[in-house]
């Protein structure tokens, strides 16, 4: 087995495409269901699944004493109402995959925090998602199963307030103490915890043992309490930064549209200038067309006919008339 070192410096997507993340970078891969439930639900199967799980609340006032039965009615209820695909599981097969789902997701979802943790430079989001699929799989000797599933619950503070709650399920048996490291959903210990818990009765009384087990349960809740939490809290910067993210977007959009708005604004005054300007230039040609035809028409009116022949004479004379008419016509003063 590779160690976690390893995995942290040789662990790329160069390595192992299959192990791209659905994301809006990476399209949407078929995903196989090896090491997750038998009835081998889709793809499809457990987004919808997800959806009702995160949309369906216990009633806030019967939560304490609600059995799960009615609760898990309702979220296939939702799941069936909202299908467009075909599909006939019933309440308890929804219930078993989404438990499969959870702790599949819990436990990936440390193996990530770890390798995110290590904070080594120059490594991509990508990258660490890769190196948390190879620990998962050096680990249970199975591909992790639920990618699309880790994709949507990652950032849910519902799916981490119900990790908060899980850890307080104490176990029912004694055999149950001991389990497998790095499963965010049970309690755990490790081998010299084992050893203290298993000293024959002759040397460790009954009270002594239950005192060394609560006080060894209450350790590991206290530990995995701190783990969710910064699971919690992780989520929460998370969220906090994408919407940080998509605050600076809206500001930048809003920045882009008022430059477009002022330079529309400035091209219409300067258009409209423009336009001033013509009409000026037209009425300044108008004024200068009319001051020469006023000379002109003067010319004409001050020409002495006397001297002239009979004909040129009444040239002149029917000009003169022609201007009189047009000037009173237009109410010219002479």
């Amino acid at each position: 087995m590779e160690s976690f070192a390893d995995l942290s410096n040789n662990g790329t997507y160069d390595n192992h495409p299959e192990y791209l993340p659905q994301s809006p970078l990476f399209p949407p891969i078929p995903t196989t269901q090896e090491g997750g439930s038998s009835e081998n639900f889709s793809t499809q199967e457990d987004m919808l699944l997800m959806s009702a799980w995160l949309n369906i609340d216990l009633n806030p006032v019967h939560e304490n004493n609600q059995t799960q039965q009615p609760y898990w009615e309702r979220i296939a209820a939702y799941f069936h109402e909202h299908k467009q695909f075909d599909s006939d599981r019933h309440t308890n097969s929804l219930m078993h995959r989404w438990s499969s789902i959870q702790i599949a997701v819990g436990k990936f979802q440390e193996y990530y925090n770890q390798i995110d943790a290590t904070n080594q430079s120059g490594t991509t989001e990508q990258n660490r998602v890769c190196q948390a699929l190879e620990l998962y799989r050096s680990i249970h000797k199975s591909s992790f199963p639920f990618m699309h599933c880790w994709n949507e619950l990652r950032y849910s503070p519902k799916f981490a307030s119900n990790l908060l709650k899980r850890k307080n399920k104490k176990p029912q048996h004694s055999s149950s103490l001991v389990s497998s490291p790095s499963t965010p959903d049970s309690v755990s210990f490790n081998v010299e915890d084992e050893a203290t818990l298993e000293l024959p009765m002759g040397r460790k009384t009954t009270e002594e043992l239950h005192k060394i087990t609560k006080r060894k349960v209450q350790e590991a809740e206290e530990a995995e309490d701190e783990y969710f939490k910064a699971i919690f809290v992780e989520m929460k910067e998370s969220q906090l930064v994408a919407r940080s993210e998509r605050i600076k977007r809206v500001d930048e959009l809003l920045r882009l549209e008022r430059e477009r708005q002022e330079f529309e604004k400035r091209k219409e005054e300067q258009e409209q200038e423009e336009k001033e300007r013509e009409r000026k230039k037209e009425e300044r040609e108008r004024k200068k067309e009319e001051r020469e035809e006023i000379l002109y028409e003067q010319r004409i009116m001050s020409t002495n006919t006397t001297n002239m022949d009979e004909i040129e004479a009444e040239y002149y004379s029917l000009l003169k008339s022609s201007i009189i008419k047009k000037r009173r016509s237009t109410g010219f003063q002479l």
